[in-house]
């Protein structure tokens, strides 16, 4: 009877071992399921970032910079008067508008402005660089005895996305005679990004 009773005490308690078993492996179970749908929830947020940092690399690698002249003379352009370099040739992302004359920044970052005006003979040529209406650089184009003159300026400046910029002629100084571009000397703007901000 007591050997009975042992083994039926044992016989229980295996039965309750084997319970206890069944549910620490569903447990288990349960825990590794999880984990393993948190480890593809990470890993499909792991190949967006990847993708994203891709196309931000490839974006990164679209040379950002333009340099276009004036196809011909500009006779009297007078005061305040955009210059509109007409001949591009290079603008990499389309950020220059040949149109216009303006060039606008599409990616915010340190830029560096260039520009030369030739006038022609007995002419005073002043004229500014403009970003969102305010001006950043000048130079003054002073030509006579029958001869041609040449200045430049080149700018360094910060710009936001969509931010403008431009060439014109001086808004409060006399402007007198004309702009020349051919061949020989060429009236032109250029610019590039130097430096992205993120």
């Amino acid at each position: 009877m007591k050997i009975m009773n042992e083994q039926s005490d044992r016989h229980t308690e295996l039965s309750f071992l084997k319970k206890e078993l069944e549910s620490t492996k569903i447990s288990l179970t349960d825990k590794v399921n999880l984990q393993a749908s948190r480890i593809s929830a990470l890993e499909f947020i792991l190949q967006q970032k990847e993708t994203e940092c891709k196309r931000k690399r490839t974006k990164d690698l679209t040379p950002i910079g333009f340099y276009a002249y004036m196809s011909t003379y500009n006779y009297n352009p007078g005061q305040n008067s955009k210059l509109i370099f007409d001949n591009v040739i290079f603008n990499g992302n389309g950020s220059y508008d040949s149109a216009e004359g303006t060039f606008t920044a599409k990616t915010r970052g340190v830029y560096i402005f260039s520009y030369s005006v030739v006038a022609s003979a007995n002419s005073d040529i002043p004229t500014e660089i403009v970003k969102n209406g305010v001006v950043i650089g000048s130079t003054f184009t002073n030509s006579y005895y029958g001869y041609t003159s040449t200045s430049s300026t080149t700018v360094v400046v910060y710009m936001e996305q969509n931010e403008s910029c431009f060439i014109r002629t001086s808004s409060t100084a006399a402007v007198t005679g004309n702009i020349y571009s051919t061949t020989l000397g060429r009236t032109s703007f250029s610019g590039w990004l130097l430096q992205v901000a993120y």
